[in-house]
């Protein structure tokens, strides 16, 4: 007994004999060609062995379906069954012929019959797409697109949404806005995984899908949903229903696809358009502050240069007023030059010992950073300080009311930084006083307290304008410190309402910082 396959469209009425293996897809090698965008390549194929017939699923974009029901590889077909290949329907049917042997019929009822509209809906769909393609802002595209729909399905309710890769819905446009609504786990199922377009007439009847079965908004009367299919991808939905049951029908349904399959490449490449925005607007910003960390870099080493330069040009004279102070000084006995010689020796050594400081300053590196016990590091260099400290008869006193101790720091920097902190401490106290310190956890921060304070909320940066007319806010000491401490990410924070720099508190993050483009730190 002969047998062959026949694809018959209902327009135009075309019959195409196949034989067995029978390959279906958009491919060249195919058997049965569909040029339909829901069908894959090699999507397809139907063996016959014996007197049986199978047809296997290879991989194809929407499945294939056998009665109604999703195959999961290979499914048994017989004659009266109904195949769906994408948006293409057929009915296997077995027929004798003039030949000896029986044949294969299969009646289709394909997306080119479903998708037939009259002259006004193909009107409507030609201004739909001229309209429509100029729009790249999707907020506009989308009222753009409401406004179409509702003139032509008069929805009460509408909605756009694009699915997730996990299969979850994101909602894009919605008509009205903030309005909820009611698409359902099984409808996002249907249309995410079977590619099928649904139609609700009335929610009273027993014959709505079962997509739209279980609790439903008393609102609904009637509802249409159809996915976006953009590269053969179905990647989204559209919603519309109204408060009027009986109000859509099959042929609006099938008009909804066919404005789908528009909508579908004008929204994705809006999507993908305003995502390339977003990524420019940020490589924007990213060189924005790149362009202001140069400047700033810049402008800090014209800063440097410009204190060296004026330390050189300093040390050559003071160099040569030290020596004759010190000649005059050995000329004459002590009690001959009295205050006078006093006066001019402590200047010199003032003098020295601030240009010295200076060359420090903007002599200063980058930190070079690894974890370190903070609370270990202040003790020591309170004890290598001793010196100053004793000669003021002052008394430090350290309290660590925290356990998490361990910081990024650069060791060498960091103790500078707090010797020349204490060194302008020491000059602001008075003698016999006492020094207390502490550290403390500070939302992100760990924070060195010198001195006492009920509340830290009126502090401010050293650099701020509410110290601008405090003299001592103008530290050679302070300032290389805020430098040290700025490098690492931290603040030096002082009492404006202080009368000198005391009580100080320096801040330092528990961890680096790389993306602020303050912080030149390396990791050790």
């Amino acid at each position: 007994m002969d047998q062959r396959i026949v694809l018959r469209e209902r327009i135009p009425r075309e019959k195409y004999p196949l034989g067995f293996p029978c390959l279906i897809g958009q491919g060249k090698d195919v058997g049965l060609m569909l040029t339909d965008p829901a069908i894959s390549l090699r999507h397809a194929i139907i063996r016959k062995e014996g007197n049986r017939m199978w047809i296997e699923d290879l991989g194809g974009i929407n499945g294939i379906f056998v009665n109604g029901r999703k195959i999961r590889r290979v499914s048994a077909v017989n004659p009266g069954d109904t195949i769906r290949v994408g948006h293409a329907q057929f009915t296997l049917l077995q027929s004798a012929v003039a030949s000896p042997g029986h044949h294969l019929v299969v009646h289709a009822i394909g997306f080119s019959a479903e998708a037939a509209l009259d002259r006004q809906k193909l009107a409507a769909i030609y201004e739909i797409s001229a309209e429509l393609a100029e729009y790249q802002d999707m907020r506009v595209l989308g009222k753009k697109i409401f406004s179409r729909l509702k003139d032509i399905f008069a929805h009460d309710r509408g909605y756009i949404a694009l699915f997730e890769p996990g299969g979850a819905l994101k909602p894009l446009l919605v008509d009205p806005e903030h309005a909820p609504v009611p698409v359902s786990p099984h409808i996002v199922e249907r249309v995410f995984q079977n590619g099928d377009s649904l139609l609700l007439r009335d929610p009273s009847s027993d014959d709505h899908p079962a997509a739209f079965k279980g609790p439903l908004d008393r609102k609904i009367g009637s509802a249409l949903c159809v996915p976006l299919i953009y590269h053969a991808q179905i990647y989204g939905l559209v919603y519309l229903d109204r408060m009027i049951p009986g109000a859509y029908s099959p042929p609006d349904l099938e008009f909804l696809k066919s404005i789908a399959s528009i909508f579908a490449p004008l929204i994705e490449n809006t999507r993908l358009l305003a995502e390339l925005k977003s990524h420019y607007e940020d490589a924007k910003e990213v060189l924005k502050k790149t362009e202001s960390r140069l400047i700033e870099t810049e402008r800090t080493a014209a800063y440097v240069r410009l204190a060296q330069a004026m330390t050189h040009e300093l040390r050559n004279p003071l160099t040569v007023i030290g020596g004759m102070v010190r000649r005059i000084a050995r000329m004459h006995p002590q009690q001959e030059m009295g205050e006078t010689r006093e006066a001019l020796m402590s200047s010199v050594q003032r003098m020295e010992v601030v240009l010295q400081e200076m060359e420090d300053f903007v002599s200063i590196p980058s930190p070079l950073v690894r974890l370190q016990r903070i609370d270990r590091l202040v003790r020591e260099e309170i004890q290598r300080c001793e010196k100053f400290w004793r000669c003021r008869s002052v008394s430090p006193r350290l309290t660590v009311r925290t356990p998490y101790v361990l910081v990024p720091v650069d060791p060498n920097l960091l103790r500078k930084a707090f010797s020349l902190i204490l060194k302008e401490v020491l000059l602001t106290l008075p003698k016999g006083s006492p020094l207390p310190m502490s550290i403390d956890d500070r939302d992100n921060e760990l924070e060195i307290l010198m001195g006492e304070t009920r509340s830290c909320e009126r502090f401010c940066d050293l650099y701020d304008t509410e110290l601008k007319s405090s003299p001592w806010s103008a530290s050679l000491f302070l300032s290389a410190a805020h430098k040290i401490l700025t490098d690492h990410g931290g603040t030096l924070l002082l009492d404006p309402k202080a009368h000198a720099a005391f009580p100080v508190i320096m801040r330092i993050p528990r961890s680096l910082k790389p993306e602020d483009p303050s912080i030149s730190t390396r990791q050790a």
